[in-house]
């Protein structure tokens, strides 16, 4: 094959075509000469074949990817989330398809954890509603009102001990809280963190961040029975995936002050409906899965989604294969493999 054809969704880019990271419009991607880019128009909610003609790897964001995305498509080798999550994306069957799927978790890991702390600190020291009260004239006369609880002497607890949350855990054993920690599959390792069951956490916990994977079983993991647990000063923080927690009885929880308030980045529908209740509530800090943006991420993102095209254009499996097993469940032969010398 002459060439290696990437095609970049085009809602990395703006009106002007320029990347809408601000820390890529330099340099996007760090390929080879003999690799060419071109823009693959953005679908909306899902893929369909047309698209994905004479290409060779896709880097793609939040779209669908499914089995009827690959229809008819015989060259696509590989697609290469710019980012960590990949539930978007029928990882079986890629595989049945010979087609790699990697993500880009470097640069989404301290970017994520200092975003979920960040969260955290806002919410403990009130700084969302000291800035509502200045604007709307209540502030010196009763800024008493706003003492917040902090972080010094408190629980943390949180959900998932992967990439990320692992760097939560660090950072947060230097803030002079106590750590709880839940993960059924992560390794008992880290001694910063107290293991214990997702009840337990839910009960002790005064911030409570979610930071795992959705799955099947944990999609509405975090329902009614669980958000009863917390205590009625605690904070919830959703920095993971909107369905992961019941968006239904957390608005419930919220609008009833069972909770002191949320922080939210993600949500069940994304982009957020604007009837959604969650915007009338003055107790959540909402973000448009955004919060992590920062140049850092993009960057560091950037350099591991080159490193996924330049091993795949070499006909090796890339570093970040997430559907590695289902690879090589299907028993098919990967297409990256074409590429070999």
């Amino acid at each position: 094959m002459s060439e290696f054809v990437v095609g970049i969704a085009s809602d990395f880019y703006d009106s002007e075509g320029r990347t809408k990271l601000r820390a890529l419009r330099e340099s996007f991607l760090d390929l080879p000469e003999t690799v060419r880019l071109v823009t693959i128009e953005h679908p909306g909610k899902a893929y369909w074949p047309g698209l994905l003609t004479g290409i060779d790897a896709l880097v793609m964001g939040g779209s669908l990817f499914n089995g009827a995305s690959l229809e008819g498509v015989d060259r696509l080798s590989a697609i290469c989330r710019f980012g960590v999550g990949y539930d978007n994306i029928d990882l079986a069957a890629c595989a049945n398809a010979g087609v790699v799927v990697a993500n880009a978790p470097e640069g989404v890991r301290k970017a994520m954890a200092h975003t979920a702390i960040g969260f955290v600190l806002a919410l403990g020291h009130r700084l969302f509603d000291q800035d509502r009260a200045m604007r709307t004239g209540n502030d010196w006369a009763i800024k008493h009102e706003y003492c917040g609880m902090g972080l010094v002497g408190k629980t943390l607890g949180v959900i998932g001990l992967g990439n990320i949350g692992r760097e939560i855990v660090r950072i947060a054993s230097v803030l002079d809280c106590e750590v709880l920690g839940y993960d059924p599959f992560a390794p008992q390792e880290d001694s910063h963190v107290e293991r214990v069951e997702l009840d337990e956490l839910m009960r002790r916990s005064d911030y409570i961040i979610v930071q795992c994977a959705l799955t099947p079983e944990t999609r509405g993991m975090i329902g009614p029975e669980r958000l009863a647990l917390m205590k009625p000063t605690a904070y919830l923080i959703n920095t993971a995936r909107g369905p992961i927690v019941d968006e239904e009885a957390l608005i419930e929880t919220l609008q009833s002050r069972r909770i002191a308030g949320a922080a939210l980045d993600v949500f069940a529908q994304e982009p957020i409906a604007q009837d959604n209740p969650l915007l009338t509530l003055d107790n959540v800090i909402l973000t448009p899965h955004s919060a992590g943006w920062t140049d850092y991420y993009a960057q560091a993102t950037a350099q591991s989604v080159s490193a996924t095209l330049a091993s795949i254009a070499a006909g090796e499996l890339p570093t970040n294969t997430v559907n590695r097993r289902q690879l090589i469940e299907s028993g098919v032969e990967p297409r990256y493999l074409r590429y070999s010398a």
